[in-house]
């Protein structure tokens, strides 16, 4: 099964997301990705506008100083965030948002996650709408 993995903030810039595909370090960062085991280029890429407002918070990230961006969890009709859209493979999806977490191996059930419209993965919320348009 292919699925829409939606990204903002520092994952809008394409050679930024792919660094979690082909296991690269990403410009500001000392750490470099572990990549996934599908390196397959995703098989679609586009802008999407989410309705949540965008902030920052922390003073420092995985990938050094400065701050992190947020979107909030409550939409609002009057706010938009940029977002991009990465059509990939359910394993790349999975193994993404295990390094996106600094998690080695992460276990997600993506029909309970479409089923319940979203899904409570360790500490951040991972929210899939379907379909998305």
């Amino acid at each position: 099964m292919d699925v829409w993995y939606v990204s903002y903030g520092s994952n809008l810039l394409e050679e930024r997301f792919l660094c979690y595909i082909y296991g690269q370090t990403p410009e500001g960062s000392t750490k470099p990705e572990r990549g996934c085991h599908d390196q397959s280029t995703p098989k679609g890429t586009d802008r999407i506008d989410l309705p949540y407002p965008l902030y920052f918070s922390k003073e420092q990230s995985k990938w050094g100083a400065g701050g992190v961006a947020f979107i909030d969890h409550q939409s609002m009709a009057n706010e938009i965030t940029i977002g991009r859209k990465y059509l990939i493979t359910e394993q790349q999806f999975i193994e993404v948002v295990a390094q996106e977490n600094n998690i080695h191996r992460l276990q997600i059930d993506l029909q309970t996650i479409m089923e319940q419209v979203f899904a409570n993965i360790l500490t951040g919320w991972y929210g899939i709408c379907v379909p998305w348009n």
